[in-house]
């Protein structure tokens, strides 16, 4: 199976092309307006792949740069509405957990997002020589919580937040989540419908009302 693989969730793009397992190709890029359409167009070429050939679009879904992942399944949608394809959408601090135990990070971590705000995404995880294994699901944070955090566990940060300096930087990488889409793949029949393909938002949506038109006055 040949898997697409677009991780934009964070300040370092990349996209990557895998194939039975293997990586056939991969790009990345640090320009905050990096064009989705562009960097695939790059790794399917380097690739060989015409865009007929590919069976599954993996797509990092954050949470992050909510731009880029937009972005991103904008994309991918438009690719489904033209052929016939499998979506994908793994959150991206999994793929960052699964990069640190890739690289040979082990124990208890937690990974760390900039939420804006003053606050933090935070997921935890404990690797060890079986894999990776979700520990305490993302939820926001204060700063305060998030260095308390760093206290006990490792910290995994993909940006330029106020805790970066303490924290392992690791950003979610293309290649880690075609990965990571190709096991869910092999092991059962799963796939995202487009209607549903969605950033994961932590945060409750808000309304300002706002009156539509200044009261007639009486002269």
């Amino acid at each position: 199976m040949k898997i697409l693989a677009i991780e934009f969730s964070s300040p370092r793009r990349s996209t990557a092309a895998l194939c039975e397992g293997r990586l056939c190709a991969q790009s990345f890029s640090d320009a905050p307006k990096a064009s989705v359409p562009q960097q695939v167009e790059h790794t399917l070429r380097e690739a060989g792949w015409q865009p007929a050939q590919v069976h599954a679009i993996a797509i990092g879904i954050g949470p992050g740069s909510y731009a880029g992942i937009r972005a991103a399944i904008a994309f991918a949608q438009g690719w489904q509405l033209v052929r016939p394809i499998r979506l994908l959408g793994i959150s991206s601090a999994e793929v960052i957990a699964a990069t640190a135990h890739a690289s040979g990070t082990r124990g208890p971590c937690t990974v760390l997002i900039d939420a804006q705000r003053g606050e933090f995404y935070r997921a935890e995880y404990e690797l060890d020589e079986a894999g990776t294994r979700l520990t305490l699901p993302l939820s926001i944070v204060s700063a305060t919580e998030a260095s308390a955090a760093l206290a006990t566990t490792k910290g995994l940060c993909p940006d330029t937040a106020t805790l970066v300096d303490r924290c392992q930087p690791i950003f979610p990488d293309a290649a880690m989540l075609a990965r990571l889409a190709a096991a869910r793949l092999a092991a059962a029949d799963v796939s995202t419908p487009d209607e549903t393909l969605e950033p994961i938002y932590l945060r409750a949506a808000q309304f300002a009302t706002v009156p539509l038109a200044t009261p007639p006055r009486v002269l």
